[in-house]
């Protein structure tokens, strides 16, 4: 959040800069760019935070703020000269000259008050510190993992296309072989993985991460064992609204064409979902480096299909790989099904829920999430299994 802040500020600071060097090319006077930005800040300010207050820590408010502020500030304190100079004038004319001079006395304070307080600096440096109470690094409650509270981040502008705009109209979907480095992107996730673990060779991370698993959870140190079942949670949460379910000889694509009255699949045409290159990497790592039978693997959305861009990359070098789909056994899917008994309790104790057979029967799950924004839920975090919930 700290540096989502910073970035923002320093881009609106950018926009602010070419807004002076503008101004000053067209000779625009200093105190009508005074006026008109404290006018366009304080209606802006009004509009954002009187519906919901918590805006008001907002980057693009903590900008706004003292401009506004240094507007206001000015308006009153040009009103209270005048109106102080006013009385000077009504209090001389009455003789009364101890009540002229106070007067006088408010509306030269009020002048050098004005001058002497400009608008406040609005830079990052100035903001309040935002965040928990104990400062940065000092996280909540105890770390779990392979190193306790570990988090890697890893970041790579040559892994993608840049220029890609992906949507209905371009059809240059993001999920396409020359939108993404798939080099790049193996690098990334081998990189990550050995920094989580510490470990420089990807089979000795592999080994570790199976060994703390493994331990946490039956209390035995062990690897993985030949058998075991993997099952790789992927993100499709929009695939049952824009695939083709028309076309039965292809199948789960996307549409060429929409029909009238398809906004809510074009809207869903351009979501961000799970590609297939780290999927592909992972299936790599698995059972070419660690020795993990195919079989023994799953991938899939519990929740709907699997599209079909990303299911032929896959199937092309892992044809045994169970690939899963909530509504259909064809063109190569595998049908999953609710457990027999509840196996989710929800803090509340009123309400349970059931899970799906590939994931009851997995020793292990691989969560590949997909942070993104969601319309109507916020944001998507982690594993995001849809269920019916009992009433």
């Amino acid at each position: 959040m700290i540096t989502r802040n910073k970035f923002d500020i320093q881009k609106l600071k950018g926009k602010l800069g070419k807004i002076r060097d503008l101004m000053r090319i067209l000779h625009f006077p200093p105190f009508l760019l005074f006026i008109t930005l404290g006018i366009i800040s304080t209606i802006w300010f009004l509009i954002r935070v009187i519906p919901k207050p918590s805006r008001a820590t907002y980057p693009c408010m903590q900008v706004a703020a003292p401009l506004m502020s240094g507007f206001v500030v000015y308006l009153l304190s040009l009103g209270g000269i005048t109106l102080a100079l006013r009385k000077v004038k009504q209090s001389m004319i009455s003789a009364r000259y101890i009540a002229a001079g106070s007067f006088l006395i408010v509306a030269v304070a009020g002048l050098i008050f004005t001058l002497t307080h400009g608008i406040q600096n609005s830079s990052a440096n100035t903001l309040p510190v935002s965040g928990p109470d104990d400062g940065p690094n000092q996280p909540i409650g105890n770390g779990l993992g392979v190193n306790p509270g570990r988090v890697v981040w890893i970041w790579n502008p040559e892994a993608t296309n840049e220029n890609c705009i992906s949507n209905f109209n371009t059809q240059n979907w993001y999920f396409k072989p020359e939108n993404t480095n798939e080099k790049v992107v193996g690098n990334m996730i081998r990189s990550s993985i050995n920094k989580l673990t510490g470990k420089n060779k990807l089979t000795e991370s592999w080994n570790v991460l199976f060994h703390s698993q493994n331990l946490r959870k039956s209390g035995k140190d062990k690897g993985y064992t030949k058998g075991e079942k993997i099952f790789i949670k992927i993100n499709q949460g929009t695939a049952r609204w824009v695939l083709n379910q028309e076309d039965k000889d292809k199948g789960y694509t996307l549409p060429s064409e929409l029909k009238p009255n398809e906004e809510r699949r074009r809207i869903s045409l351009g979501a961000t979902e799970t590609g297939p290159y780290i999927v592909l990497e992972l299936l790599r790592e698995l059972v070419n480096e660690l020795g993990v039978n195919q079989a023994d693997i799953a991938v899939g959305d519990p929740m709907t299909d699997t599209y079909k861009h990303n299911y032929d990359i896959w199937f092309a070098e892992f044809p045994d790989v169970i690939y899963t789909d909530k509504f259909s056994a064809k063109f190569g899917r595998t049908l999953i099904k609710p457990t027999k008994s509840d196996l989710i309790f929800y803090s509340d104790k009123s309400q349970s829920d059931k899970l799906y057979d590939i994931m009851e029967n997995a020793d292990y799950l691989i969560n590949t999430a997909m942070l993104k924004p969601h319309v109507w839920g916020g944001i998507s975090l982690t594993a995001k299994i849809k269920m019916q919930l009992k009433k």
